[in-house]
């Protein structure tokens, strides 16, 4: 029998990032590569942050008809679309095509990434030897349209903590590397605050609070910390204390000559 047979120039279409409130435009082709008119009889959507035109339409053979589509986010969010062919092809009747956008915050907006937190408000060290220093490494991304200004970047509090950071300007989807150092100079806790100045118009002082706490001695926590306990044992003082989480473990461990405790 003759027929149109329909082919897809692609399987799916991503709009990228689009300010939320504005719009974005993209286009597909849809193919006849049979011997008989192909008639498309729906081209629809599902929901109302993608249209499309048109939403029917007759190609001839060889021929091709152009989907223009318009991606118009109102909330910062990802959004996820599917496209929905129907057409005459006894063949492949069902088609689909699938769309993802995302919309991003027209102000600037500032997310501090770190500890595995990619929101990250409040960070503990780990228990720390006198004469030792611990580092937490942190992401500052601006996931807002506007260039993000950090005209100020200021640490408050003991003098324990240090940051290598003052000030930055980040456009979109930059990412500043800083580190803050954590190095006691004697025994007891520590804290301070690291605040983040900039034009977020939400979080014009994004505050990052600091704890630490030193001693000779000190607990190596496993696995948390520490991989195995034979690495907490290895990397332990005399007199450490080696605490371990639930769990099985089946890695064999050898003190040596050195006066632990072991607990969990």
């Amino acid at each position: 029998a003759f027929s149109g047979t329909i082919a897809l120039a692609t399987a799916s279409l991503d709009f990228g990032y689009v300010t939320e409130g504005a719009e974005a435009q993209l286009e597909f082709r849809i193919y006849n590569q049979g011997v008989a008119d192909l008639v498309l009889t729906s081209i629809s959507l599902v929901t109302e942050f993608f249209s499309l035109t048109p939403e029917q339409a007759v190609i001839v053979p060889g021929d091709s008809a152009e989907v223009a589509m318009t991606f118009a986010p109102q909330a910062v969010q990802v959004y996820n679309d599917t496209i929905t062919i129907l057409s005459d092809d006894p063949y492949s009747p069902v088609n689909t095509v699938i769309l993802t956008g995302s919309a991003i915050n027209e102000f600037a907006d500032i997310v501090v990434s770190g500890n595995g937190s990619d929101s990250l408000f409040y960070y503990q060290f780990p228990f720390t030897r006198l004469g030792e220093s611990r580092t937490l490494a942190l992401e500052v991304i601006n996931i807002g349209t506007p260039d993000l200004e950090m005209e100020e970047i200021i640490l408050e509090g003991d003098p324990e903590f240090a940051a290598d950071v003052e000030a930055a300007i980040l456009e979109f989807m930059d990412t500043l590397d800083m580190a803050v150092t954590y190095t006691p100079s004697v025994t007891g806790t520590n804290t301070a605050t690291l605040t983040f100045g900039s034009n977020d118009p939400d979080e014009p002082a994004y505050v990052l609070e600091l704890f630490g706490q030193a001693a000779e001695n000190i607990i190596l926590f496993v696995p948390s910390e520490y991989p195995t306990i034979m690495a907490a044992v290895d990397s332990a003082y005399q007199l450490d204390t080696v605490e371990v989480a639930p769990g099985t473990y089946s890695t064999p461990v050898d003190l040596g000559i050195k006066n632990l405790v072991i607990r969990g």
